[in-house]
């Protein structure tokens, strides 16, 4: 697989940030499968008070960082003690004194987008320049999450938006998605997740014998900005945000 013509600069802020935050294990298993995707899996309430404490811990880790820093990573401050941070094709805005994050328009935001959206303003500052991309599975500590992996990611993302070329593709355009013009599978699109954090999905098209199938690329520098934990959350909330782009285009 060649790789696409896509490197971000490396961020500017302070150093001394050893690894990324992270869900644990086991909330990451919990988490992966229970979140933004369509119809909506009940969440019990204890679990639920779980992802808010993640979140709340979350914040508490954030604060203790400079200003500077969430603007190396791309966020603008807006005024009012909140940051604008792009994701995918539009903004949200994060108030870490008072441990918000809503969208523009008010459309709710997911427990896992806000996780994922606050550990990503924790990544190891300067961002290392990325080089290429990898996939999940060659990624250092994640053996044990290949098979929920399929699973959550892969095997749902074949059955929802990207069942067929056209579902797939549609939804990609409508979440921004860029296709890349070196050939990643039979459809290859980029998303640009946070300012520093890319995904590429690279899809293969089924046929009578096979069904269709897919790969997740990751920036080769992802491992300083998101721990093997909040990978999986973060692919599967991206298919998560996928199936919703299909289900509005079929309205």
């Amino acid at each position: 697989m060649s790789e696409a013509k896509y490197t971000p600069s490396a961020g500017q802020g302070e150093e001394g940030v050893n690894s990324p935050p992270c869900i644990s294990g086991s909330l990451a298993l919990m988490l992966s499968g229970s979140l933004a995707l369509s119809p909506p899996i009940i969440i019990p309430s204890m679990a639920q008070s779980n992802y808010e404490l993640v979140l709340k811990q979350s914040f508490e880790g954030a604060r203790t960082r400079e200003q500077s820093a969430f603007l190396s990573l791309g966020a603008a401050d807006s005024g009012g003690g909140n940051l604008e941070l792009p994701m995918f094709n539009e903004k949200i805005l994060v108030n870490m004194a008072e441990g918000r994050i809503w969208r523009l328009d008010d459309a709710p935001v997911s427990v896992a987008w806000k996780i994922l959206t606050v550990h990503y303003l924790q990544a190891s500052l300067p961002v290392p320049v990325q080089k290429g991309w990898t996939s999940y599975s060659e990624i250092p500590d994640v053996r044990g999450y290949l098979g929920v992996y399929r699973k959550r990611v892969i095997d749902r993302l074949c059955a929802t938006a990207g069942r067929e070329r056209a579902t797939f593709v549609g939804a990609s355009q409508a979440l921004g998605g860029k296709r890349v013009n070196e050939k990643w599978g039979d459809e290859g699109f980029l998303y640009r997740v946070f300012p520093f954090l890319p995904v590429g999905i690279a899809w293969y098209a089924g046929d009578d014998e096979l069904p269709p199938g897919a790969s997740f690329l990751y920036p080769d520098n992802v491992g300083s900005i998101l721990c093997a934990e909040d990978m999986v959350v973060l692919a599967e909330s991206v298919v998560g945000r996928l199936t919703e782009a299909m289900n509005r285009g079929n309205k």
